[in-house]
């Protein structure tokens, strides 16, 4: 079933998964000990298979990598368009098994316009950047307690939050920055960052960016201007105006003076100005500091070191949805289609583990194809392998990753 609120990140481990289908209890003691070894094969499979794509987003991101100290002429020598666009393609489809979801520029705009925690707005300059995307995996909703612009008064916020993010984001060469004249620069000119943050508030999204620009709010603005002009309205109608009239045509022979209230008045008035404005600057530190604590706190790595938790996640994922998918498909009583295994897997997770996730029926019935566990009819019936011949077949891909032993090779 297709939802638009619910994710397709599988919130547990491989080996919970494993335990949670065999307390299902469909299966007898000598399947769940069959059933265990498969899902052991299966698990070193896919760990070997994503372990090339490991090596793959290290050797073409190192060209594009800000930390590292080319060689010379190391980047003359290469065909740097297709290193990129093979790069992207292989940490795009690594972000998709690890089923991460991209956040569209409508829906990032959309957030950058929502009041945040902090109540700043952010603009940030796109044109430093030649491309940028952003991905998250997992959401949830959580409340907490701000403080408002009137002293001593909270109010509690409801918000999305994504459990992960990842981030990247190609600066542009030096000769867009020398001709436009840019001299704050987001990263090293030409080269490809990539972040992983947590717990990031989808309407603060822009922390995320290296180059935000606090702003003050219109209507922030406005609570310290407006107080300000009809300050100096009764300013300008008790000193200039009232003594024109007062005086006939000559406003100077009714002279000018500030009467004790007068200067009270002032004196409230500017003490007015001067908190609303230091508490907007003391706003805007709150979320510098927020930034920079998300360095240290949120941040969960930076550039290749992003890539090992990728692959990790994406291995995991693939191989719980293939899991999942062979059990139900193995254990039913009943003839089942793509639709009615993936609302067995919906159901089954919502009702006996309280967890609602969209579960991607067509990428794991693909997995099995691609390893010949599963076979599909005319109809749309889908069957696996029994236990024995999945372990039987699995053993048989293991043992011929590499065929340099076989007797024709010797």
């Amino acid at each position: 079933m297709e939802y638009t609120t619910r994710d397709y990140f599988i919130p547990f481990t491989r080996d919970q998964i494993t335990k949670m289908l065999l307390d299902n209890g469909e299966l007898n003691n000598d399947e769940v000990s069959k059933f265990e070894q498969f899902c052991l094969l299966l698990k070193s499979i896919y760990h070997f298979e994503f372990h090339e794509d490991l090596e793959n987003l290290k050797s073409s991101y190192r060209i594009f990598n800000p930390d590292v100290k080319l060689a010379p002429n190391e980047l003359e020598n290469s065909n740097t368009s297709k290193i990129e666009a093979d790069f992207t393609n292989v940490l795009r489809q690594t972000l998709t098994d690890g089923n991460f979801e991209k956040v569209s520029q409508e829906n990032l705009n959309a957030a950058m316009e929502e009041e945040g925690i902090f109540p700043v707005s952010c603009q940030i300059d796109f044109d430093c950047f030649d491309c940028y995307e952003i991905y998250y995996q997992g959401t949830r909703t959580s409340k907490e307690e701000i403080k408002t612009w009137i002293p001593f008064i909270k109010k509690e916020v409801e918000f999305k939050l994504y459990d992960r993010i990842v981030f990247f984001f190609k600066v542009k060469n030096e000769e867009f920055f020398h001709s436009n004249k840019k001299n704050a620069k987001p990263g090293i000119p030409g080269k490809v960052y990539i972040k992983f943050f947590r717990n990031i508030p989808e309407s603060d999204l822009e922390m995320i960016f290296p180059n935000p620009k606090p702003e003050m709010k219109f209507i922030h603005k406005m609570q310290i201007f407006l107080p300000l002009l009809a300050g100096f309205g009764v300013l300008i109608q008790k000193t200039i105006i009232g003594p024109f009239y007062d005086a006939g045509s000559n406003p100077l022979e009714g002279g000018f003076s500030l009467s004790y209230p007068m200067i009270a008045l002032l004196i409230v008035l500017g003490g007015y100005v001067l908190r609303t404005f230091l508490g907007y600057k003391n706003v805007v530190q709150s979320f510098l500091g927020e930034i920079a604590k998300s360095l240290y706190f949120k941040d969960k790595g930076n550039n290749q070191g992003v890539f090992t938790m990728l692959i990790d996640s994406a291995e995991e994922q693939e191989c719980k949805e293939a899991m999942m998918a062979y059990y139900f498909l193995l254990s039913s009583n009943k003839k089942m289609s793509e639709e009615t295994l993936d609302n067995a897997i919906e159901e089954w997770m919502e009702i006996k583990h309280k967890t609602k996730i969209d579960f991607e029926v067509d990428d794991a019935i693909k997995k099995l194809e691609e390893k010949d566990l599963l076979s599909r009819d005319k109809n749309g019936i889908l069957t696996v392998l029994s236990l024995d011949e999945a372990l039987n077949h699995l053993d048989y891909i293991w043992d011929n990753y590499f065929d340099y032993n076989k007797p024709e090779n010797i």
